[in-house]
C-alpha cells in the first residue's frame, strides 16, 4: 500500500510539475487569426491556426531557453495563405522563436532562432552565400568575391546576415563590381541582394 501511494504521489507531483512547465503564458499574448485581418485566408486555414497555435505556445513555453511567453501568432514571412503554416513566438527574454506547423509533431523541446543559428558557423554562412550569389549570375566562373570586405552579423534573435564586395562580369561580358547580402533565418537562407557598385 505504501508503495502504491508513493508512485502515486510520484506521478501527480511530476503531472504538475509539467502543467505548470507548459503553462508558463497568459492566453492573452495568443493572436489568434481572424477572417478580418487575414482576408486572403480560408475558414479551414483559419481554423487549423488557431487549434495550432496553443500547442505551439506550450512547446516554447516549456522550453528552458524561453522565461516566459510574450507573443505569439502566425508568421506572414514564413506562411503561406491556405498552403502553408508557421508561427512566431518571442519570449520576455527576448529568445525568438519559429515553428512550423509539421514541426509541432515533433515531441522534442522548441529550439529559438539563436540556438538554431549557432550550429552554423561564419565560414558555412559565407559559403552558402557565395553559392546562392554564383548562381545568380549570368558567368558565375567570372566571380571573384574581395575577401576584405566580407562581414558576418549575428542578430540577437538569431538571423545571420554576411555581406562581401565581389566583381563579376554581365550579360555583356564587361566586369563589374557589385555587393551582395544574404540572410539566413529558421526558415533556410533568402534570396541574396545584390547590387551594383558604381
Amino acid at each position: 500500500m505504501r508503495i502504491l501511494m508513493v508512485i502515486f504521489l510520484s506521478a501527480l507531483l511530476s503531472n504538475t510539475a509539467i502543467a505548470a512547465q507548459t503553462k508558463r503564458y497568459d492566453k492573452n499574448v495568443v493572436d489568434l487569426m481572424t477572417k478580418k485581418e487575414w482576408p486572403e485566408w480560408n475558414k479551414e486555414w483559419i481554423q487549423r491556426a488557431n487549434s495550432l497555435i496553443y500547442k505551439a505556445a506550450d512547446r516554447v513555453a516549456s522550453s528552458p531557453e524561453c522565461d516566459k511567453l510574450s507573443d505569439i501568432g502566425v508568421s506572414e514571412g514564413f506562411s503561406v495563405p491556405n498552403k502553408k503554416l508557421s508561427f512566431f513566438a518571442e519570449c520576455a527574454n527576448g529568445k525568438r522563436f519559429d515553428i512550423a506547423d509539421n514541426e509541432l509533431k515533433d515531441q522534442t523541446a522548441a529550439r529559438s532562432e539563436t540556438a538554431k543559428a549557432a550550429d552554423i558557423t561564419d565560414e558555412q554562412a559565407l559559403a552558402s552565400c557565395e553559392d546562392a550569389v554564383k548562381n545568380a549570375l549570368h558567368h558565375p566562373s567570372t566571380f571573384n568575391l574581395k575577401s576584405l570586405s566580407v562581414q558576418v552579423y549575428r542578430a540577437k534573435w538569431g538571423n545571420i546576415a554576411t555581406s562581401f564586395d565581389f566583381d563579376a562580369k554581365n550579360s555583356f561580358d564587361l566586369e563589374l563590381k557589385y555587393h551582395a547580402r544574404c540572410v539566413i533565418d529558421g526558415q533556410g537562407m533568402e534570396s541574396p541582394e545584390i547590387y551594383e557598385v558604381k
